[in-house]
C-alpha cells in the first residue's frame, strides 16, 4: 500500500503509522468503484474517487465503508503516486 504514496507526501507518515495498526487486526477488501480524471496542472493531477472497504474479518470499530475522495498525485521516479487525499464522503455499511 504505502508504494502507491509519495515517499515525500505531507501523509506519508501519517498513512504508515495508520497501516501498522490496522493491517496486523483487520482483513479487508478493497475495490475501486469509479474513477474521475479531473486535471493536471504541472506536477500534480488531481482525480476524484469512490472505493468500497470491505472488513472481513477485525474488530467491532472497524465498519465496512463506501468513501469518496478527491486524490492528489505526484509523480515520482515516473510513476503517479498519492500525494494527498480529502474524503468527501463516507457511508458505512
Amino acid at each position: 500500500m504505502m508504494k502507491t504514496i509519495h515517499s515525500s507526501s505531507p501523509i506519508a507518515l501519517e498513512s504508515r503509522a495508520q497501516m501498522e495498526q490496522i493491517f496486523p487486526v483487520v482483513d479487508m477488501n478493497t475495490s475501486l468503484i469509479e474513477f474521475s480524471f479531473v486535471g493536471q496542472a504541472g506536477d500534480y493531477a488531481v482525480a476524484k474517487i469512490k472505493e468500497k472497504i470491505e472488513k472481513v474479518t477485525g474488530p467491532a470499530q472497524f465498519k465496512s465503508n463506501e468513501m469518496e475522495q478527491l486524490i492528489v498525485f505526484k509523480q515520482e521516479d515516473g510513476q503517479w503516486k498519492i500525494w494527498q487525499a480529502s474524503v468527501l464522503d463516507i457511508k458505512y455499511l
